[in-house]
């Protein structure tokens, strides 16, 4: 709270507390009566001081009336009254002609002139301030009178009076006695209550006391009855009053001998004061600071509703304002005030700083100022509340701050700083304020300020009305008064006459209403009519009457118009800043907005509406124009209402929001709400529907999703879309979609083309971009809404724009796109008669689908007849009928149409002649399709046969077995199961060869097969028919034709064939014929891939493979197909049972062999290498030819072991192979070729390189050089294409037997310096051709001698004289060797460049001693390549020279290795072989590559060890 102001204490004397007494004047709370001493001071709400009254002794009591009128004073001293009176200032002193001190005094609550007067004898007075009658009482009480009350409600006055003699008396206004009570103890402090449930009661039993249910009360009757409860009125029927401090006494009047007694708990202490509420329950204070609340019904009478602890040790006094339902409550200087109803809601707390302590209290009566008295007698008067009195122009807002002082200023963000406050000189009831003056009112007067010159006295304006309302603008002012009549005159007057002077304007200077010249001119003649309320702008003076109108006054033009009547009274309107959009809410309290140039009144739903409107606000923010309020006391509603939508205006009920309570709001800016609060103060608020933080709040999760889309609602309602667009930026594209689209087709809905552009290039919906940048040039309104409409799919709406614009073929050119073809028609009758036959005929179509069959046929007729006739509704046109052209196909589809309808509406004569002039298959198979299902078979075939659906047409007439009409289609037809049909209809007519023949076209192959076997004795022909088509069914028949004739071989093979696999067995270990079976199991097996399937062994829990063991049975086919691969796991029982019986018949290999096919990989291969080791006993036992037997059985065995381990994939598998290869099972190491076999199908190919090496050189050991050559060979190849890098030893290898075999081509083709230095080469490496050493040495000798390199020559031939097998030397030879001479000529090694850093290296090394990188040897000449000169062989990609790869080519007649004619050569290109890879080349293919393209097989360093990490597990398998 806010003290204004203080009236410091001017008592001399000592007992201030007893001396100072203070009271507001009741009701209009104007003054306040301040005694100190023997003077009573009177001072205006203002602080000033009015008046003072000088008393003859001690002011002892003081009492305003209830009009606050009268004021009477009593002193301690005199039998005087003295009554003050407040409008003329003048003081009244009665004499009461009692000669005794008076002690109290009370005015009379209903009859307002009646005053009570208790003397220090007990005796009364009841004087009447009207008739100035004295009505004096003795001996109404024995002693002093102490207190009294004047009932408040009721009919009659009565007055409670209580005195020193402890008697309390109710005595009538005339003083008669009504009730005589003697009380138990002191009485104190009476007052009237009443109550509304049942204190009325009689009591007929006489007992004791009772309690009550409450915990700290205990309630004490003199006398006790039984209860008889009778109605009440609402009339002050009881009586209370303290007792002793500590009790409270209560009485009924209408029972006084029955009364209550209310005892509380000693620590409550003393009772200051009570309150008896309008309810009857009654409010409690006491001096421990504990406020209750005691009710007063019988039911719970005496029980606490409510306890609160106010102040925490103490509490002095306490004041009620019934008005604002406050109580303040004090305790030494701290000041508390509560709500009178909820004790818990304390609305303020403050301290008195400047005084030790507060003794009373007084409210004003309207509540606005509470008047503290100290200790000291000190009076200080706090704001508690202001009137709300308010007004706002355009962003301005000004209110009322304090009781003199209006605070004015600007909401707008750049001069939101400026703050005005304008002293006044009088409290005003109404205030307004225009963009240069501000105007307060009170009563018939108004007072103006201009802000400019605020230092000016106010201009003062006197008017015949009390004001009502007003407002300002720039020049005018216009008020409304109680009387509801209107003035409107300009501000100021003067400055307004020297403008007319200047001017030729007679333009009068008052505008009234209601005017009788001015309602005739409107066409108005009623002259009761009231203004219920106004607005005013810059342009316009708008107003509405009591009879519905609402009346523009134009300022410009010093006129009148009425714009709206409406059919209710308008109680309220409000305009925006320009005027052309008001609300108005009518009597029945309904809401609209009126557009003043659309003359447009839009309703806005009562749900939406509040009960009791106070206040409109239009938004003042200009971005929000469209947006406005509506308050009642509780709530605002908010509403957006745009003025261009392609709906044209509308109101969209945005939300609404529970007001603060205490606030009342004045404007309305960017969503926040200015509000007045009591405290002579402003607040802000940030509307619910403006309230989007979401934008400022990084943690989306913590958001409901609910909220998220309740806030995201109204930003599109409010229409401001930039703001969405930051929302959804800000919730990320996963959550945000649906929320982009809303945005888009909000902003399309208002005609914001630019967001809406914006919105989907963000979407990326490009042809919707598209549409809109081609919409947005479009200038007619109609058009353009139509168009945007149409896009919302919104399409009864774009239909009626499009018929208001200039192209309202537009509409139909829609409803004909989204085939709407009922409302298309009714458009084509108006726009496009032409049009009518295609729209008739669609609609036909969809009336068809449907099934309204009969709409269809009329609408099908109408087309056809509208499309030759040119009839349009039923009126023939003036032009000739035009005839049809049958082929268009708008004839055909009409004819269809009726065809078919005719069909289902029962015309088949009509539908069929129709259905014959059809030209299109398609639809004469329609009406065909119709015909069947109406079970019309001969004719349904019949269309079926015209359109050439012999199919379909051979099924009906095989239906009702017309077997004529079916033979003349037997060629056409195509349905195998038709065909079937009529075959087995020859075959009853025993016409079998023609029935085989129909019975091969359908491809029943088995009644085939039954037909030759059974009927045409071709026994022949149905086995070639069973083997060419593989039929299971007639592979049946002819094995059991076959048993019949006891050809068990080719019953068996049928039997198989048929999948008969058991009957093929039986029948084979009955004729002992297994080796056939298994044979013929083992070659059809390849029908279905059985190694494909996932199953386990039965016998030894094996895993079963998943890949393909193609050595074993050859076959490479996947099948998926599930009947198939049932099939191949039933072939796997059966190879399982071929295994069983070669195993116990001691056939190993074969017992293994079908154990590795029945996928029992570990069994089978066991057996397999049990046979391998019993063969290879058997060759020390057996002649030559079964040792060449045995051998190659022992070999077949081993390898069909590796195929069976590379196929399982099985760790001991694998084992059980090496185990036996490398000699563990039986001391006996096998071939290396074993090894390098499984170790490649295994694909261990750092393992098969090792053991390539070793194979090779066993292989050179033994002069197999080729085969050798071809191993290492192949060996590189696969390393290289796995990414392995090649072993050194098998390069070199490699490069030693290549050259080897080179020498001998050039020594063929006479290259005898190249073939001289590739055998000295090899030469060199001797020991690696232990076979041919001679040879090698001797042709050395002899290719020196041929090269011319003599020198050399002479030094291997002295090496081949020491040799010891010289008798191996070929004689003639030998002599020319022995006869050689020595020689200057050597041996020249040329020098080349190296391909990686140019340093020149000799032609026959291999390491570069620059960069030491191992350069690749040319295949064709044995040399390092040279990168000049490289190319490649285009199959093995290993590197060449080309000048030397062509001449060996050119000259070579090398085909497989061998020296033979090329019988393939071209004769054109030179077709040769590759001297590597022996594949054949072709000249043309030879060209100059680099390096990287090349196949080096000494690029060791760039290769990754991935076999180190491929075959780890290799190499446990090799340990």
């Amino acid at each position: 709270m806010k003290r204004i102001y203080s009236i410091p204490c001017t008592s001399m004397t000592s007992n201030i507390n007893d001396q100072c007494l203070f009271k507001w004047q009741t009701k209009k709370s104007k003054y306040l009566a301040i005694s100190t001493d023997n003077i009573v001071n009177i001072y205006n709400r203002h602080g000033e001081h009015i008046d003072q009254i000088n008393l003859f002794g001690y002011c002892t009591a003081l009492c305003w009336d209830e009009d606050g009128d009268w004021l009477a004073i009593i002193t301690n001293r005199s039998s005087l009254i003295f009554l003050w009176n407040s409008i003329t200032h003048k003081l009244e002193q009665i004499d009461t002609g009692m000669k005794e001190i008076l002690t109290t005094i009370s005015w009379s609550k209903l009859n307002h002139s009646s005053l009570f007067v208790g003397t220090a004898k007990g005796n009364i007075l009841i004087y009447n301030n009207q008739t100035a009658r004295k009505n004096p009482i003795y001996g109404k009480h024995t002693k002093r009178i102490i207190g009294c009350c004047w009932n408040s409600i009721g009919t009659s006055n009565m007055i409670a009076v209580i005195g020193e003699d402890r008697v309390l008396t109710v005595n009538n206004e005339d003083g008669d006695t009504l009730s005589h009570n003697q009380l138990k103890g002191d009485g104190s402090n009476v007052k009237f209550f009443h109550s509304y449930q049942d204190m009325i009661t009689n009591y007929n039993n006489k007992n004791s006391s009772s309690s009550s249910s409450s915990t700290s009360t205990t309630t004490t009757t003199t006398t006790t009855a039984a209860i008889s409860v009778s109605s009440v009125n609402k009339i002050d029927n009881s009586v209370c009053l303290v007792l002793n401090k500590r009790m409270l006494f209560m009485m009924n009047i209408q029972d006084s001998e029955n009364s209550f007694i209310l005892n509380f708990k000693d620590w409550y202490e003393n009772i200051i004061d009570y309150y008896c509420y309008p309810s009857g329950n009654i409010f409690i204070a006491f001096t421990s600071g504990l406020i209750i609340t005691v009710s007063t019904g019988m039911k719970n009478f005496g029980v606490e509703l409510l306890q609160i602890k106010a102040h925490r040790e103490s509490m002095t006094t306490f004041s009620v304002c019934l008005n604002i339902n406050r109580i303040a409550t004090c305790d030494e200087n701290n000041i508390k005030i509560f709500n009178l109803y909820e004790h818990n809601d304390i609305e303020n707390v403050f301290t008195v700083d400047d005084e030790p302590s507060i003794v009373q209290i007084d409210w004003t009566a309207d509540g606005q100022l509470l008047a503290l008295c100290s200790s000291s007698g000190n009076i200080h008067v706090y704001l508690s509340q202001l009137k709300i009195i308010g007004d706002n122009c355009g962003t301005s807002l000004a209110f009322l701050s304090s009781l003199l002082e209006v605070t004015i200023f600007n909401v707008h963000e750049e001069i939101q700083d400026s703050v005005m406050i304008v002293r006044i000189e009088i409290e005003p009831s109404r205030l307004a304020i225009g963009p240069f003056h501000l105007a307060i009112a009170m009563n018939n007067k108004i007072w103006l300020y201009v802000l400019t010159e605020i230092e000016m006295p106010p201009t003062e304006c006197e008017y015949m009305g009390i004001i009502k309302e007003f407002k300002l603008n720039q020049f005018y002012m216009a008020i409304l008064f109680t009387n509801g009549s209107l003035q409107f005159h300009p501000i100021e007057q003067q400055r307004h006459q020297s403008n007319n002077n200047n001017n030729d304007d007679n333009r009068p200077q008052y505008f009234t209403y209601p005017d009788g010249q001015k309602q005739e001119s409107i066409g108005v003649n009623n002259k009761k009519i009231s203004v219920t309320s106004l607005c005013l702008t810059n342009e316009f003076l708008i107003f509405s009457t009591d009879n519905g109108t609402i009346i523009y006054f134009i300022i410009e033009d010093w006129n009148t118009t009425v714009v709206y009547r409406h059919r209710e009274s308008i109680q309220m309107i409000e305009c925006n800043q320009n005027g052309t959009r008001l609300v108005l809410i009518d009597s029945r309290n309904d809401a609209y907005v009126y557009n003043v140039y659309g003359e447009t009144l839009i309703s806005i739903p009562t749900d939406h509406v509040p009960s009791k409107p106070v206040k409109i606000l239009w938004e003042s923010w200009i971005h929000d124009h469209c947006v406005f309020t509506i308050c009642d006391h509780k709530f605002i509603h908010v509403y957006s209402s745009p003025l261009t939508t392609i709906n044209g205006s509308i109101v969209d009920f945005v939300g609404r929001m529970k007001i603060p309570s205490g606030q009342y709001p004045l404007l309305l800016y960017n969503g926040v709400v200015v509000c007045q609060t009591k405290s002579g103060k402003t607040s802000n608020f940030v509307l619910s529907t403006h309230d989007y933080a979401i934008k400022n709040n990084s943690n989306t999760t913590t958001i409901p999703s609910t909220f998220k889309r309740d806030v995201f609602r109204n930003i599109l309602k409010l229409r401001r879309y930039q703001d969405a667009i930051k929302i959804c930026n800000f919730l990320g594209p996963d959550e945000s979609e649906d929320l982009w689209i809303a945005v888009g087709r909000a902003a399309i809905q208002d005609l914001d083309l630019n967001v809406a552009i914006c919105v989907y290039q963000k979407l990326q919906k490009f042809t919707i971009v598209y549409c809109l940048e081609n919409y947005r040039n479009q200038s007619e309104y109609c058009l353009l809404c139509g168009l945007l409409a149409e896009m919302l799919a919104d399409y009864d709406l774009a239909q009626k724009h499009f018929l208001n614009s200039s192209q309202p073929i537009r509409a139909l050119e829609m409803r004909k796109n989204l085939q709407h073809w009922n409302e298309a028609l009714a458009l084509a009758r108006h726009l496009s008669p032409d049009d009518i036959p295609a729209i008739s005929r669609e609609l036909a179509f969809n009336q068809e689908l449907r099934q309204e069959y009969s709409k269809a046929l009329k609408n099908f007729e109408n087309a056809l007849n509208s499309q030759s006739s040119g009839d349009v509704d039923g009126e023939e046109t003036k032009k000739e009928p035009k005839e049809l052209d049958h082929n268009s196909e708008h004839v055909q589809l009409c004819l269809a149409g009726i065809a078919r309808n005719s069909i289902r509406c029962g015309n088949l004569k009509k539908a069929l002649i129709i259905a014959h002039r059809l030209d299109e298959a398609k639809l004469i198979q329609e009406c065909a399709s119709i015909l069947e299902n109406l079970n019309h078979i001969q004719e349904a075939a019949a269309l079926y046969e015209q359109c050439k659906h012999y199919d379909q047409a051979a099924i009906l007439y095989l239906k009702v077995k017309n077997s004529a009409k079916l033979s003349n289609l037997i060629s056409m037809i195509t349905d195998h199961e038709i065909l079937g049909q009529y075959g087995r209809i020859k075959e009853m007519e025993k016409q079998f060869r023609h029935a085989a023949e129909i019975y091969s076209k359908a491809k029943r192959w088995e009644d085939v097969v039954r037909i030759n076997l059974d009927h045409l004795n071709n026994p022949g022909e149905a086995v070639k028919i069973v083997r060419e088509h593989q039929s299971v069914a007639g592979a049946k028949l002819v094995a059991r034709f076959f048993q019949r004739l006891n050809d068990m071989t080719a019953a068996i093979e049928f039997l198989i064939m048929s999948k008969c696999y058991d009957d093929a067995y039986n029948l084979a270990l009955t004729t002992k014929q297994i080796d056939i079976y298994a044979d013929i199991m083992q070659y059809h097996a390849t029908d279905v891939d059985i190694h494909d399937q996932h199953d386990d062994d039965d016998g030894g829990g094996e895993n079963v493979d998943t890949k393909d063991p193609s050595l074993l049975n050859g076959n490479d086919q996947k099948v998926s197909n599930k009947n198939e691969n049932r099939m191949a796991m039933a072939n796997l029982q059966h190879f399982r049972t071929i295994a069983i019986y070669y195993e116990q018949e001691n056939n190993l290999f074969k017992a293994g062999k079908f154990y590795c096919l029945a996928r029992m990989w570990q069994k089978g291969v066991k057996l397999l290498l049990q046979s391998s080791t019993a063969s290879g006993q058997r060759n020390s036992i057996n002649n030559d030819h079964q040792m060449m037997n045995n051998n190659n059985n022992n070999n077949n065995a081993i390898e069909l072991a590796i195929d069976a381990a590379t196929h399982a994939h099985d760790e001991q598998v694998t084992r059980l192979i090496l185990d036996y290869l490398m000699g563990e099972t039986d001391g006996i190491p096998k071939d290396f070729k074993f090894l390098f076999r499984l170790y490649m199908k295994m694909k261990y190919y750092v393992e098969a390189a090792k053991t390539a090496t070793i194979i090779s050189h066993e292989e050179q050991l033994s002069g197999n050089y080729r085969n050798a050559h071809q191993l290492l060979y192949s060996m590189c190849v696969e390393l290289h294409a796995n990414h392995i890098a090649i072993p050194s030893e098998m390069a070199f290898n490699l490069m030693l037997i290549h050259s080897y075999m080179l020498a001998k081509l050039w020594i063929r083709i006479g290259g005898h310096q190249i073939s001289a230095k590739l055998l000295i080469r090899v030469y060199d490496n001797i020991n690696q051709f232990p076979s041919h050493s001679v040879q090698i040495l001797t042709f050395v000798v002899i290719e020196c001698i041929r090269a011319g390199y003599v020198r050399n020559a002479l030094k291997y031939a002295y090496t081949l004289m020491k040799q010891d097998d010289l008798d191996r030397i070929d004689t003639k030879l030998k002599k020319k060797i022995e006869n050689l001479v020595q020689l200057r000529q050597e041996l020249c090694i040329n020098s080349n460049p190296c391909p990686y850093c140019s340093e020149p290296v000799a032609d026959d090394e291999f390491v570069c001693n620059g960069c030491r990188t191992a350069i690749p040897f040319c295949i064709a000449s044995g040399m390092h390549i040279r990168l000049s000169d490289l190319t490649k062989c285009s199959y093995c990609h290993f590197p060449a020279i080309k000048s030397y790869l062509l001449e060996l080519l050119q000259s070579s007649m090398i085909k497989n290795g061998k020296n033979e004619d090329d019988d393939d050569d071209d004769g054109g290109g030179g077709n040769r072989f590759c001297p590597m890879c022996e594949h054949k080349i072709n000249n043309n293919q030879l060209e100059r590559i680099t390096m990287d393209e090349i196949f080096n097989l000494n690029d060791l360093g760039n290769r990754n060890n991935n076999n180190n990490n491929d075959n780890d597990d290799d190499d446990d398998l090799k340990q």
